[in-house]
């Protein structure tokens, strides 16, 4: 019985810091703790070898005080620092759980691979990528489903923030629909007159080639991971698949472009500006966006004061397209 009575007054003394944690954040306020959390991460920014020695105790330092905005925007009652992943007109359990889920994710994603690159074989760091997109896949897949199977929109900050105060109102508040209303239309104290309309929360019907294409671009990022685990970095297939899945999907959904609203037009052009990563992914920056980039880089760090900027530039890019995360888009 003497390590279950250790393990109990373990748990005990961790239940009192937390509580003394909590009432710390709570007496220090929204604007307070928000300074605190934009402080560490700026200091992150500074560290030597950002993308390169101390990369994993930066991204570490990084992904704690993310999760500790979590946590701190549960403590506060504060519209959330990380935006919803995806709209949704459906406020069921499993929606709040997959979209719960984002912000977890996003914010351990690029220290998982981190940790898994340095201590992990290959093989095995490919396996953790491809686990942590299977679970968004999922995610998606739950949030398409209680959507009607409708196109999938990645909010801006105040449709983010608008959706998430719909989610706190009480239902039985009497005034539930007026309140509801008025923050669908992003209406408050500062926006008397709203920030959007209501139409730009509402998708048109989507026929199963809609919903093919939908399926298409949710489970890319699993097929590109599946393809570099089992083709491996230096092969063009995973690149090619993923390519093709991209631009299927991108001619299906256009292909119905009367149909769709105009705010689902203006999510499947932010898709389109995400083709920017192809860019940057192996093995096609090694082939052609490296020379060219190297020399641009090259003829800038010529000119004086930019070319400190420059002169550094090709080695961050670099560093930065080996972490598959940071180009992944996903």
């Amino acid at each position: 019985n003497a390590p279950f009575i250790v393990l109990l007054a373990m748990a005990d003394t961790i239940k009192q810091y937390l509580a003394r944690y909590a009432n710390t954040v709570r007496n220090l306020g929204p604007e307070q703790t928000h300074r605190f959390e934009e402080t560490v991460k700026n200091f992150t920014l500074l560290f030597h070898g950002r993308f390169g020695a101390y990369e994993l105790q930066s991204e570490s330092i990084l992904s704690l005080i993310n999760l500790l905005s979590i946590y701190h925007d549960s403590l506060l009652k504060r519209a959330p620092r990380f935006p919803l992943e995806i709209l949704s007109t459906c406020g069921s359990g499993v929606v709040r759980a997959a979209q719960f889920m984002f912000p977890l994710l996003k914010s351990t994603e690029n220290l998982a691979e981190m940790i898994s690159f340095r201590w992990l074989k290959s093989r095995d760091k490919w396996i953790i990528i491809l686990s942590i997109e299977f679970i968004k896949a999922l995610c998606r897949l739950s949030i398409l489903n209680s959507n009607d199977r409708n196109i999938l929109i990645v909010p801006t900050v105040f449709e983010s923030r608008a959706q998430i105060e719909v989610q706190r109102i009480d239902e039985n508040d009497p005034f539930f629909d007026i309140k509801k209303l008025y923050r669908l239309r992003g209406r408050g104290i500062d926006t008397p007159h709203g920030k959007f309309g209501f139409n730009s929360l509402v998708s048109s019907k989507t026929n199963l080639l809609g919903f093919v294409a939908e399926l298409m671009h949710i489970f890319r990022p699993v097929i590109y991971v599946l393809g570099r685990l089992v083709y491996g970095n230096s092969s063009w297939n995973p690149f090619l698949i993923s390519a093709m899945l991209d631009g299927l999907s991108r001619f299906i959904h256009s292909s119905k472009s009367s149909k769709i609203t105009p705010r689902e037009d203006q999510e499947l052009r932010r898709r389109l500006f995400q083709w920017t990563f192809y860019l940057f992914r192996p093995p096609f920056f090694q082939k052609f966006t490296m020379l060219p980039l190297s020399a641009i880089c090259r003829l800038l760090g010529r000119i004086p004061l930019l070319g400190l900027v420059f002169a550094n530039l090709l080695d961050l890019l670099v560093a930065v397209q080996t972490h598959y995360f940071y180009t992944a888009a996903s």
